[in-house]
This record gives C-alpha cells, sequence and structure tokens, in this order.
C-alpha cells in the first residue's frame, strides 16, 4: 500500500492539513487510528475534504473497523452525530455511509466507504467479510477508509443537495485511483 504514489494520479486534490481559521470543516478529521498510512486532502475544485487511511497487518488496536474508529474524531467532544444513513450518490452508484456532524453550530456532511479487495461498501460488517475472504485466500488484510466532508451551509436553499454535490464531485476524482 503507498498512498504517496495515489496524490500523484489525483486530479482536484492537493495534500492538506488541519486549517485553524478555516471554519470546522476545515478543523475537521476523522477518528481513524492504526492506519499504517494516512492522507488528508482538500479539493482545489470545490468546498471538500478528504481522508484516506490505508490499513495492512491490522492487529488488536490497528483495525480499520473497531469501536474507535468513527467518523468523529477521537476526542468525542467536539462532535455529534445528527443524522446517520446510507446514501448512494450517482456519482459511483456504490452506498456511502452519509453522516450530518455538528460542531459549535456549525455543520459538515461527511460520506465514508471501505474499500476492500478493490469493491466499495458502506458495510462494517460487509469489510470485515470482505477483509476476512482476502486472509482466507491468503491475499492479505489490505483495505481502505475514505471519509469525504463539506461544510453544510443551512441557511441556503436546498444546502443538503449542494454539499451532495460537492462530495459527489469529489468522490469522482477519487474512486478511480482507489
Amino acid at each position: 500500500l503507498d498512498l504517496v504514489s495515489v496524490t500523484g494520479r489525483l486530479s482536484g486534490f492537493e495534500v492538506s492539513g488541519v486549517e485553524d481559521g478555516s471554519g470546522a470543516a476545515g478543523a475537521y478529521a476523522p477518528g481513524y487510528g492504526g492506519a499504517r498510512q494516512a492522507l488528508r486532502l482538500r479539493s482545489t475544485q470545490t468546498d471538500a475534504f478528504a481522508w484516506i487511511g490505508a490499513y495492512e497487518h491490522q492487529g488488536d488496536a490497528e483495525e480499520m473497523i473497531q469501536h474507535a474508529n468513527s467518523v468523529r474524531p477521537r476526542s468525542m467532544s467536539e462532535w455529534r452525530i445528527v443524522e446517520q444513513q446510507a446514501f448512494a450518490p450517482s456519482a459511483t452508484g456504490s452506498p456511502v455511509a452519509e453522516y450530518l456532524l455538528e460542531s459549535q453550530g456549525e455543520r459538515i456532511l461527511v460520506w465514508r466507504s471501505y474499500v476492500v479487495d478493490g469493491r466499495s461498501t458502506a458495510s462494517d460488517s460487509r469489510a470485515k467479510l470482505l477483509t476476512a475472504w482476502r486472509v482466507a485466500r491468503g491475499a492479505g488484510d489490505r483495505s481502505m477508509v475514505v471519509v469525504l466532508w463539506t461544510p453544510l451551509d443551512d441557511g441556503a436553499a436546498h444546502a443538503r443537495d449542494a454539499a451532495r454535490s460537492r462530495l459527489g464531485q469529489s468522490l469522482e476524482s477519487i474512486a478511480p485511483v482507489l
């Protein structure tokens, strides 16, 4: 697994750190630990961000799917999940887990998906099963979690549709390289 090589093939994204002073979306970071490699990206075309975690040789505290890993930051204090649902973006047709998170009055729309053996899934249990199947076949336990997010302007009409459009554009850019 080499996420650094992925950055050269991503059009419309640049590597980014946590951005203080750029609003809740810029300061947000998902709470996934144990990744062998991780990339935080910012779209150069729209107000969207991405975090990709690559997992391999997953041990007890280094599993992609574990209780401590979540779209909520590890501190758990600053963000709360307001809504959660499965959603199938037209960009890929593969379902994502969609979350509405809120912190200090600001909201972000978050999409989370797992990629195992070239297959995308929103389901924790399906990702676990696909990983177990890879291991049983002797193919190892390589997998990735992809988290995309964008600000959700509650004051604008059709704010969720606009946010979904931004995330869909981002997913279209990222999906081919995963």
